[in-house]
């Protein structure tokens, strides 16, 4: 086709009207990205196709394209090695496994009404077994089912026997000094920092102080994927800081720390967590080292949260422990 007729036929302008009646961001960009085609043959094949496509769609019935999600952004990062998708990504993944092999089934049905339509979908392999796991793995609602990772399964019940422990040697103290037991936990975080692409050990720091006495039991320390190191420690005007944990931070290996001698506390004790990152491409497990990262729910983005169980009086609840005493 020469250049003066495909301006005659504004085809640009033609591809946007029809795209817009597309479904789905992929049925979208393929539209916008049709070419001019000079040659006959495959313009024949292509015209039967559509012939069938749209006998099809008079029929009233549908191919599921609608509930696609954009694959462009998770199929560019798979071609890295090493590459992670969240779980939401994953089941969009699942999805269009499930999608294309209802297609490839519906053809199969039909293959002597659409032969053309149903030799495209035999192409299309089927991935049965992958969705499954997928779905196994990963509950509706984005969660990762116990079932679906032994890492997080252990994770999730060291976490539960931790504060088991915890409340077992909490009641034995209590019941040591003839009090009954009352126990809460405190946390310092930062939700307001940017951790900048590429940088492999980035400081993030948050303090409190406490609002009255208490016993300090253990520590729990959060991060995501970037996590690198975690510390608490206590801060005293003019010197330097007493540290009470320093440890290595891995996502996949969380851990509750009990302290042996649980540490009483007075009220007005200042205390510092200090998070680094490693945003780097160094870091095997680091999702995108080429992204700002800020704080989310999503193991993508970061959290910078530092759990500490106290043991209070019974007879204190939680919501007077944290009323600040005015008395000079």
């Amino acid at each position: 086709m020469s250049r003066s007729a495909e301006q005659l036929l504004e085809f640009d302008r033609l591809k946007d009207i029809v795209s817009r009646y597309t479904t789905c961001a992929p049925g979208r960009r393929s539209t916008l990205a049709l070419q001019v085609q000079q040659d006959s043959a495959a313009l024949d094949v292509e015209f039967a196709l559509v012939r069938e496509a749209v006998a099809y769609l008079r029929e009233g019935t549908e191919l599921g394209f609608g509930s696609l999600a954009d694959t462009e952004p998770w199929l560019a990062r798979l071609i890295v090695p090493g590459s992670i998708l969240v779980t939401g990504e994953l089941l969009d993944v699942a999805s269009l496994m499930d999608t294309a092999r209802a297609v490839r089934q519906t053809f199969k049905e039909d293959a002597a009404k659409y032969p053309h339509l149903s030799e495209r979908a035999a192409a299309l392999v089927d991935f049965r077994h992958l969705s499954t796991a997928i779905r196994r793995a990963i509950l509706p609602n984005g969660e990762i089912s116990d079932d679906g990772s032994s890492q997080l399964k252990r994770i999730r019940e060291n976490m539960e026997d931790a504060r088991g422990k915890i409340h077992k040697s909490l009641e034995k103290i209590l019941h040591a000094r003839g009090q009954s037991t009352g126990e809460d936990y405190v946390t310092v975080r930062n939700d307001r920092f940017v951790i900048p692409p590429g940088v492999p050990d980035f400081r993030v720091e948050v303090h409190g102080s406490l609002p009255n006495d208490a016993v300090l039991l253990s520590f729990f320390p959060h991060m995501h994927l970037r996590g690198k190191r975690f510390e608490y420690n206590i801060l005293h005007p003019g010197s330097a800081p007493e540290a009470l944990l320093r440890v290595n931070y891995d996502f996949f290996w969380q851990l509750s720390y009990r302290l042996t001698h649980p540490l009483p506390l007075k009220a007005g004790t200042l205390l510092q967590a200090v998070a680094w990152y490693d945003n780097s491409k160094n870091n095997t497990h680091n999702p995108d080292p080429g992204v700002a990262v800020r704080w989310g729910d999503q193991t993508y983005d970061e959290m910078m949260v530092g759990f500490f169980d106290v043991a209070v009086p019974a007879n204190m609840d939680k919501t007077r422990y944290f009323l600040r005493s005015t008395a000079p």
